[in-house]
C-alpha cells in the first residue's frame, strides 16, 4: 500500500462499525512510523479492515508487524453510549412497558440514539422518571462482565436478543453482556466495565417517527453534559436578552413578560434546563404576541400618516408622493381610499425600501376615456426610465427597481407630466 487505503491485520483491536456502535480510531505504528487509523469496517467473512492514512513517500506490505493503538478517549466514549443504551432499555422496558424493544441505534462519541416501540408519546414526567431511573443504574456502581455463549446458553440466562434472526445465522459463540441486578443482552459492542464509569446521563430529545415507533436521543458523562447545559442555556440567554432590549427599546410595558424573565435562572443544571425550556417556550408566545401588538400599532400610524399625505390632493391631476420605509399594503390601501373621493385624480406613489425602489400608480375612474392617465400606460414610462419591471390595469399598476441613482430624474420627469 502507497497511498491511503483499507489494510488488514492477522489481529486487532480495533472495534469495526456494527451493531449502531461506531468504528474505533486510532493509529498503527510501523517501524518507527505512525500511521492515523480514521475507520474500521467489517468485511464478507468478519476481516476488519482498517481505513490508513499513509503519508507522502510511505510504504506498508504483508512483510511488516505492526502495533495497534486505540483512541482510548474515543473507545471510552462510546462504551459509556452502549452501556447506558442498555440501561435505557431497561429502564423503559421497567417503567413504560415492558413490551418496549429496540428497533436501531445509532451510537457515536457523541450521543446515542435509540429507536423503539411504543404507541403513545411520553410525558415530560415519564421522560424525567426513565432518565432518573438510569442515573440510579449508574450511582448503582454495578459490574459489567461479558461471557461467551451460544443462542440456547443465552436464552437460558433469560438474555434478550433483540435481533434473534440474526444470530441464529452466526458461526460459533455470542458475547453476552451482565449488568449486574439490571440486565442480561446478548451484544458484541465495547462496554463499560462498571456502570459508574459513564457518571450520568441525559436525554436530549424526545420524538414519535410514526406509527408505533418514538426515538430517545441522550448523552453521558460529566464533560458532554456540562457542555450541553452551557451550550443550550447561553443560546436561551442570548435570546431572552435579545427580547428585552426589544421590549425596552420599544417601551413596552407587560407584566406577564416581565413576571415571567424574573423567575428564570441560569444554572446549568439539568433540571434547570428542563425547567427554562419550557419557560422559553412560554415567553416566546408572549413576545410573539408583544410584536404583533407593536406592528398592528405601528401599522395603524403608519396608515394615518400615508393617508395624511395623499389627503393634500392638489388640483392637477397627477399627484406624486414620496416615502420611505413604508409597508407598500398600506401605501395602496390608503392611495384606494383617497382615489374613492377623487375619482378626477391619478396618485404616483414612490416608497425607498433597503436601496431600493417600488413605485404604484392608482387612476380614478373619471380618467379611463384618456389612455395617457391609465396606470399602465404611466407605469411603462416610468419603467423605461428606472430600468424597472411591473405592470398592471387601467386602474392600477405596480412596479419597482434596484436602481434607486434614477429616483431623481424620475421625479423630475413626473413634475412635468400634468
Amino acid at each position: 500500500l502507497t497511498a491511503p487505503g483499507w489494510v488488514v491485520f492477522d489481529k486487532t483491536c480495533f472495534y469495526a462499525t456494527s451493531g449502531g456502535q461506531e468504528h474505533d480510531n486510532g493509529k498503527i505504528y510501523i517501524n518507527n512510523l505512525s500511521y492515523d487509523v480514521t475507520n474500521v469496517i467489517k468485511g464478507p467473512n468478519g476481516q476488519h479492515f482498517h481505513y490508513v492514512e499513509l503519508n507522502d513517500n510511505s510504504l506498508i506490505d504483508t512483510t511488516m508487524v505492526a502495533d495497534l493503538v486505540i483512541d482510548k478517549k474515543r473507545r471510552l466514549a462510546l462504551s459509556r453510549n452502549h452501556s447506558a443504551h442498555h440501561l435505557l432499555e431497561t429502564a423503559l422496558k421497567q417503567l413504560i412497558s415492558d413490551s418496549i424493544h429496540q428497533q436501531g441505534s445509532n451510537l457515536t462519541p457523541q450521543r446515542l440514539t435509540m429507536d423503539f416501540n411504543y404507541s403513545s408519546k411520553l410525558s415530560i414526567d415519564q421522560i424525567n422518571a426513565v432518565e432518573a431511573k438510569v442515573n440510579e443504574f449508574i450511582l448503582a456502581a454495578k459490574d459489567v462482565e461479558t461471557k461467551l455463549m451460544t443462542l440456547q446458553e443465552a436464552k437460558e440466562s433469560n438474555a434478550i436478543a433483540n435481533f434473534e434472526n440474526v444470530y441464529k445465522k452466526l458461526n460459533g459463540k455470542l458475547r453476552v453482556l451482565f449488568m449486574k441486578d439490571i440486565s442480561v443482552e446478548v451484544c458484541g459492542g465495547t462496554h463499560v466495565h462498571n456502570t459508574k464509569e459513564i457518571e450520568q446521563f441525559m436525554i436530549t430529545n424526545f420524538e414519535v417517527k410514526g406509527s408505533g415507533m418514538c426515538r430517545i436521543e441522550a448523552i453521558t458523562s460529566n464533560e458532554l453534559i456540562n457542555n450541553f447545559l452551557t451550550t443550550q442555556i447561553n443560546q436561551f440567554k442570548t435570546k431572552i436578552e435579545s427580547f428585552k432590549e426589544f421590549v425596552v427599546a420599544n417601551k413596552v410595558n407587560d407584566p406577564k413578560f416581565e413576571q415571567l424573565v424574573k423567575t428564570i435562572s441560569y444554572d446549568l443544571t439539568v433540571k434547570n434546563y428542563r425547567l427554562i425550556s419550557e419557560q422559553f417556550k412560554q415567553l416566546e408566545i408572549i413576545f410573539t404576541q408583544i410584536k404583533k401588538q407593536l406592528e398592528k400599532i405601528n401599522n395603524e400610524k403608519a396608515i394615518e400618516e400615508i393617508k395624511t399625505t395623499l389627503s393634500n390632493i392638489k388640483d392637477q391631476t397627477i399627484n406624486v408622493y414620496s416615502f420611505t420605509n413604508k409597508p407598500i399594503k398600506t401605501i395602496l390601501q390608503s392611495a384606494n381610499s383617497i382615489i374613492n373621493e377623487h375619482q378626477d385624480k391619478v396618485i404616483i406613489a414612490i416608497n425607498e425600501v433597503d436601496n431600493k425602489m417600488q413605485y404604484l400608480i392608482v387612476t380614478g375612474s373619471q380618467l379611463m376615456n384618456n389612455q395617457n392617465y391609465w396606470s399602465n400606460t404611466l407605469i411603462k414610462k416610468i419603467n423605461e426610465i428606472t430600468n424597472g419591471s411591473g405592470g398592471g390595469s387601467k386602474n392600477f399598476a405596480q412596479g419597482g427597481t434596484a436602481n434607486l441613482a434614477k429616483k431623481a430624474e424620475l421625479l423630475a420627469f413626473l413634475s412635468k407630466i400634468n
